[in-house]
């Protein structure tokens, strides 16, 4: 009977101590284990891109570490004759990116779920996808080769610049805050607006629309449609 005692004692004092233990030890002992992204040619192919993404490598150690990532909200690359944007996918904090007037001809912005406003007209971009990207408030990306384009899955978009591409339809009838529509220079045959009551402006000339009903946009302040 002693000797269970004297085994239950020790355990009760080891349990203390270890509780001690972590009750003294600071916090950052339990943060998230960071990762190093080192800035080199393989994270980051284009030169131009990676130059520009030292700036965020605050302490000058060739390396992006995850809080040094996790801080950067914005990237402006516009016009740098840029032709890869590959690394962007590393930024899960990014809301805005602006990488129009460039040489992209592809864009992956599947892993920047926190992404608001996205600029990339004026490149070579053959697909988009923004399906997963649902806090996308503003998409700006005309003068591209775009044949589709799938915005059903931005509830939150205000504006949609698609002119100057050749997409055959656009639904937009998901998209109840659009206050701005751009889709002129396109084939458009068909375009329901009906859903889009906070619609402000709408721009859909030189397409192949042989009718067009914006009785159900009340909100409407300019239309071309010539």
């Amino acid at each position: 009977m002693k000797q269970r005692f004297s085994k239950r004692t020790r355990l009760v004092s080891a349990l203390l101590t270890l509780a001690m233990v972590f009750t003294f030890l600071p916090f950052s002992a339990f943060a998230a284990v960071q990762t190093y992204v080192p800035l080199n040619d393989k994270c980051f192919p284009n030169e131009t891109f990676r130059k520009y993404l030292e700036q965020f490598d605050k302490d000058d150690d060739g390396y992006l570490s995850t809080d040094e990532r996790e801080a950067v909200t914005k990237i402006d690359v516009h016009a740098k004759s840029i032709d890869s944007l590959k690394g962007i996918e590393l930024f899960l904090n990014l809301e805005t990116l602006y990488c129009y007037n460039n040489n992209l001809t592809s864009l992956d912005v599947s892993k920047n779920e926190k992404l608001a406003d996205l600029w990339c007209s004026q490149n070579n971009l053959t697909s988009l996808d923004v399906s997963k990207n649902p806090e996308l408030k503003e998409l700006w990306c005309s003068d591209n080769n775009l044949t589709s384009l799938d915005v059903s899955k931005n509830i939150a978009l205000q504006k949609l610049a698609c002119s100057g591409n050749q997409l055959t339809s656009l639904d937009v009838s998901e998209n109840e805050k659009l206050e701005i529509l751009l889709c002129s220079g396109n084939q458009l045959t068909s375009l329901d607006v009906s859903q889009n009551s906070a619609l402000e402006q709408l721009s859909c000339y030189d397409n192949r629309l042989t009718s067009l009903d914006v009785s159900k946009n009340t909100n409407l302040t300019s239309l071309n449609c010539n």
